[in-house]
């Protein structure tokens, strides 16, 4: 959770974003657990304190770069979802958005 939301219980899309970042960590970190070893306490003020986990060590600097930006601690600094996706779009080969059409597309016609 993001730092707005452990602290005074605020919860938005910018709050979202954070939450983005940390699935990114899972994903790239192949299934660990998020903030291994910290308590809750340990966790907020680490987190109030300037700790962020680091790049996991599948990610590409590009994605640790869109992990931290997610999890800037003022809200209003951190990437809206329209921003990340255009940013990991370009991560992705244009051949898997096509595929991604195509199925999306067959989903479509079935309903």
């Amino acid at each position: 959770m993001a730092i707005e939301s452990l602290t005074d219980w605020v919860f938005s899309s910018q709050s979202d974003v954070w939450a983005f970042g940390v699935v990114l960590w899972e994903i790239f970190s192949l299934g660990q657990m998020p903030y291994p070893g910290m308590s809750l306490n340990q966790l907020i003020q680490g987190l109030k304190n300037g700790y962020r986990m680091d790049k996991p060590e599948y990610a590409t600097n590009e994605v640790g770069r869109i992990m931290a930006e997610c999890w800037n601690a003022d809200p209003n600094q951190r990437p809206t979802f329209r921003q990340l996706e255009e940013t990991l779009g370009r991560q992705v080969d244009p051949s898997v958005f096509t595929k991604l059409n195509q199925l999306n597309e067959n989903c479509n016609t079935n309903e």
